[in-house]
Formats: C-alpha cells, structure tokens, sequence
C-alpha cells in the first residue's frame, strides 16, 4: 500500500482520495475508551485519524522517554497506532518540537523551560522576554534538544509508516510557528538574530553604500546595520519603512531555513512519508488575517520545499459576514504554495472557546461549501472532546466543546453531520478530486501587502496615500473578493509576485488591488499583460514606489497618466459610468482633464472631479478607479457588475 501527494491531490494505491481524517488525542482519553472512540471514528466513515505527538508528553523527564505507556497508559503511542490499524484507520502523526494545541509551554516539556528559559526565550528589542510561547528558532540549546527527541520520536514513526508495514500515511514538521510574532506583534531580537539579519542584508544588497541609499542611514560597512526598533515605534521615513520591510522579508528566510532543517533532520532519520505544516488565521470567525500567516511562509512555496500547507477553517457562527472567507483561504494558498493539495488541516468540528456553540446544520452548510470551494481533504478538529492531563491544559482540564464524541465517548447532536459528510465523500468522491474552476476572471494575490505581522503605527512620515494593512480587509477581502462570490464570478486568484502576462492573458479581466508601493517586476508584469490584449481594472492608486520605497512608476509612466492631487470629504461618494451616489471611501485620488486626453473618465467626486479612467495600453486597456468601494450597500453590486462588463 501507498499514500502519497501528486501534484493538487492525495492518492492512496494509485487513485485520488479525498483524505477525510479526525483529530483524536489518544493522550487526552483514558487508555481503555480508545477503542470506542476508534470505533466510532470508523463508523462514522473516517479514513484516518490525526493526532499530535507531545514532546512533553512522552519525555516528562530529560533523557526518560516513554512510547510504551510503561509510565503511565496513556503515553502508549505504540498501542494507539496498532488499534487504530486494527480497525482499518491510517494515521496522521504530529510531533512538533510545537504543537501549541492549547497544551501548556505549546508542547515543549517543563525540565527544558525550567532549566534554559532565559537562553531560549524571544527577547525585545530591550533585552526583555517576550510573552509568549515561542523561542529562538535558531537557540543552540534548543536545537541540541530537539535534535534528542527526533533522534528518539522519528526513527518510531519511521519503523510505523505505511511502507513498513504501519498505519501512518502523514506527518506534520512542527507547528503554526508564525503564530507567536503574529500574536504578540513582537520579533525576537536576541540569540543572534541580528548577526543573521546582517548576513541577510549583505547578501541581498550590492554594497552599504546601497543600504544607506534607501535607508537613509550612514553605516561604514555591514557590520554596523542595526535591527528596525520594535512594533510601537512610528515609522520615521520612506526609508525607515524599507528598512522595515527587509525586516520582514528577513523572517520569512528565517521560518524557511527553520523548517527545512527540521524536514532534513526527519529524513535523516528515515521519515519517507509526506509532511505538512499547518496555517492558522481565523480570528473570531474571520479569515481575513489569514494572508498575514501564510504569506510567512512565503520561502517554502513551490520547489523551496516539499512541504504541503494545511489550512485552519474555524468560522465559529457561520453567516453571511464569514462565509466568502474559506473560498478566499483556499484560493490564497492555491496561489501561494503551488499545485499541492487543499488541505484543511483543522477543520472546525467543536469549539475551542464555551460560548461557541456551532450548530450542525450550519456547519454541514459550512462543510459543503469548503468541498464546492476546491478542498480535497480534511481533519475535523476535534472529532473527540478531550480531558487534559493533570497540570497540562493551558485551559485547564477539558478540552474543546460540542465536539461529535465526548471525552467519554459518547456521542452527540454532531456525530450524524460526520456520517453524511462520509456518505457525500463516498459517492462523490471521484467528482470532487477531479473538480477544476472554469474563470474567465483573474484576481491577483500581492503577498507584499500582508508582510505586516510586525508593522508599526504610520504617521506622516511614511508619505503614504494607502496603506495596504489599513484597507485590505473592507476594499479586498470583504470588498472585491466577497462581492465576486455574491455575483457569483467564477474566478481564479494568482499571486502577482509568480504570474507572467502569458500566465495572465488566458483571463478576459484581472483585477489589481494597488496602493502607493509595488515593485518594478510586479508593475511591469501589469503592463506587459495589459499591452498584449488584456484587459486590466487597477484600484485604488497607481503605485509609485518599490517596497523598499524608491521610486518607481512603470504603470504612470506606460499610461502617461499621474494624480494631479486628492480630495477628502464627509460621507464621500463618485458617480461611477451612469450609476450616481456610489458610496466610496477618502481620499479619492483625482486626475486632471488635460492629462486624462485619450482617456475616457469613468468616475468623478462630488465636486466633479475625474477619479477613474479607461485607456486603452498596447492591445488591451486598463480600468482605473482612484478610490476603493468596498461592499456594504446595495449601490456596489451593480458598480461592480458594470466594472466586469
């Protein structure tokens, strides 16, 4: 028997499959329920069970190692695998270092935090320790005992894999490491990371004379580059906000170097099956901060690395606020990581927090939805509640809520939603692994605007019309990609940053959500695909700068069109083609008649201003609306759908 990735899907002895898997905690149920919680998962019509592999778990005490459950029953990881392979379940295994999992120190033992805390901790650029329960990736100690327990937790994966005889078919290599900058808004700034930072920059840049240039600094060489202050800090100039932006680039090296050490390290030790790391992003039940996570791993997309990327889909209460956000998910990670697998690899079935009380039929329409919008395949988290540990629940001892078994394995109102979903795989499974999106409609995806997670407060200085993290959420993913799916557009994304005008002319349309900044390759990709024949709608600037914030206007310049100033009033509102009163939002970038010549002026303000534009470039033309609409009122449908005509 074979499990493997080809491509966009799972096979398993040859055929596409989709992986319908649940998250079961053999360590959160008592040793003599696991069967019937087991039991029930094969009843229900799962394939394959998933589970994490705590390091706290099965090392309690440095160098004592427990598989076996000879401490305690619960740690026999030995006796989960042979029963979940005794009722026909494969496995999903997950061993960290993190886990997070709400487990106390997110999975790493007490003796290692006790002991080397002070060595290991994130630090501020004060020197302080940063709440949280991230470390230094790259910390010696914590490399030396990771090391130990993949010497001892991998080769017993390995000797249990499906190739061998075993029931495990998948492994993820750690976990949501991203998530602890992300929450905390904080980088870690001790253990070296400025002698990385400083080997990063020289790489990148020519000479320090470069460096300075966009920085405004004045170092003598390399070795005097500083870290950008810390996340409160206001930005002091264009190119202190470049700085910045390095800064980011930065860390997404660092998340890549991280987790290619660890995959060399599990193959090393005789690992052979696929890996996936997961994505976490809905954040009280939206996913519009979603892009901010995967795009940190923007250094192990397509051939950067083998792994997969499992997204989380946790909408809490689904209504029509949330239900555009899984199609948008899905389609960012497409875009981002290549032809691998949609993969959701938490996928809500329960709740984390008590007063979420998901509602089966709600989350049946919720399920179905994430099939129609390109999943193929999942791992409801959780399909078994859990009792935690003594001393280890970071939220004390039960864990999850509402989930279709209780601790005791009982079940509940939500059991029979898993059987149907099951029967729906069943019959529809062939339909649904070979299902492929027919879009005459191109969105792009600019991964630049989402490196954000550790942005500090704009003022002035930064000389900014748009901010992309100021408007993103209610002009793009609450805007433009909700009303698409209201409208009922059938449409591809595509991350800017890859595509090429080839790449793009297959479409009839591409929309280009544009602030102040995008860099000199991105702004020509545009161009050259608008020249070609395609046609192109740009809102809400026409960039003027890279990222690292010098000047660059190739779009301008192939239009020979720029702002002549900006108009910023009450309550605004533009007249867009013959549509009057369409609600928009400050400023509204205005254009002057002189320079609109051979334009034709699509939208004007209140005061009678031209702030939108066609113009025909080469053999297509490009729309351009100097403002952004968003979608609350019933005025945008048709602004929209006059647009896409």
């Amino acid at each position: 028997m074979k499990f493997s990735i080809q491509e966009d899907n799972f096979h398993f002895n040859g055929n596409k499959v989709f992986l319908n898997s649940g998250e079961i905690h053999y360590f959160r149920i008592k040793r003599e329920l696991w069967d019937k919680h087991l039991e029930a998962a094969k009843e229900a019509g799962l394939t394959t069970v998933s589970t994490y592999v705590p390091w706290a778990w099965h090392e309690p005490e440095e160098s004592v190692f427990d598989f076996d459950g000879s401490r305690c029953p619960e740690r026999d990881l030995e006796g989960w695998l042979q029963r979940c392979q005794a009722l026909g379940l494969t496995c999903i295994v997950k061993p960290g270092p993190f886990i997070l999992a709400e487990f106390r120190g997110a999975g790493l033992p007490d003796w290692f935090l006790e002991q080397y805390r002070d060595k290991v901790r994130m630090r501020n650029p004060a020197g302080g320790i940063i709440q949280s329960d991230g470390v230094s990736l790259f910390n010696p100690k914590f490399l030396e005992k990771v090391t130990l327990w993949y010497d001892q937790v991998m080769p017993f994966i390995s000797e249990r894999e499906l190739s061998a005889g075993g029931p495990v078919i998948m492994m993820q290599i750690c976990n949501e490491i991203g998530v602890f900058s992300w929450l905390t808004h904080e980088a870690d700034y001790g253990n070296a990371v400025k002698d990385r930072f400083i080997s990063y920059v020289s790489d990148k840049f020519a000479s320090i004379k470069e460096v300075n240039s966009l920085w405004g600094t004045d170092y003598k060489d390399f070795a005097q580059v500083e870290l950008p202050p810390g996340s409160k800090i206001p930005y002091a100039s264009k190119g202190d906000r470049g700085r910045d932006y390095e800064w980011h680039c930065f860390w997404r090296t660092c998340y890549g170097d991280y987790l290619r050490m660890l995959t060399r390290m599990a193959r090393e030790q005789g690992v052979h099956v696929p890996l996936y790391h997961n994505l976490p992003g809905w954040i009280y039940g939206n996913g519009y901060e979603f892009p901010v996570n995967i795009t940190m791993y923007e250094d192990l997309f397509d051939q950067k690395s083998e792994i997969i990327f499992g997204v989380d889909h946790i909408p809490e209460f689904v209504s029509y606020r949330n239900m555009h956000d899984d199609r948008i998910i899905n389609d960012i990670t497409f875009a981002m990581q290549g032809n691998k697998p949609l993969f959701a690899a938490e996928l809500q079935c329960g709740s984390r927090e008590y007063h979420v009380v998901p509602n089966p039929r709600e989350m049946e329409l919720f399920y179905k939805a994430s099939i129609a919008n390109g999943l193929t395949g999942w791992n409801y988290y959780m399909f078994s509640q859990g009792r935690n540990p003594a001393r280890k629940g970071y939220s004390g001892g039960t864990f999850y809520w509402f989930n279709p078994l209780t601790a005791e394995g009982d079940r509940t109102r939500a059991y029979p939603l898993i059987k149907r979903m099951s029967k729906l795989i069943k019959t529809s499974e062939s339909l649904i692994v070979e299902a492929k999106r027919k879009a005459e409609v191109c969105v792009l995806f600019y991964p630049s605007y989402y490196a954000t997670e550790l942005e500090r407060p704009f003022n002035e200085a930064g000389e900014l019309q748009f901010a992309a993290s100021a408007i993103r959420r209610p002009a793009y993913f609450d805007g433009l990609l909700k009303v698409l799916q209201v409208l009922n557009i059938d449409y591809d994304m595509v991350d800017l940053k890859k595509a090429s005008p080839d790449t793009l002319l297959k479409y009839k349309q591409v929309w280009v959500f544009s602030t102040d900044e995008m860099n000199a390759r991105d702004q020509q990709t545009i161009v050259d695909y608008t020249k070609a024949g395609g046609n192109s709608v740009l809102f809400p600037y026409l960039p003027d700068r890279e990222m690292s914030q010098q000047s660059c206007t190739i779009i301008r310049d192939a239009l020979s069109i720029s702002p002549s100033g900006r108009e910023t009033i009450d309550s605004p509102l533009i007249d867009l083609y013959d549509l009057k009163d369409i609600k928009c939002a400050n400023p509204q970038i205005i254009y002057s008649e002189e320079s609109l010549k051979g334009a034709e002026v699509i939208a004007r303000t209140l005061k009678g201003s031209a702030c939108g534009f066609t113009k025909t470039l080469g053999k297509g033309s490009m729309v351009h609306l100097g403002t952004w609409m968003g979608f609350d009122t019933e005025g945008h449908k048709p602004a929209y759908e006059a647009i896409l005509k």
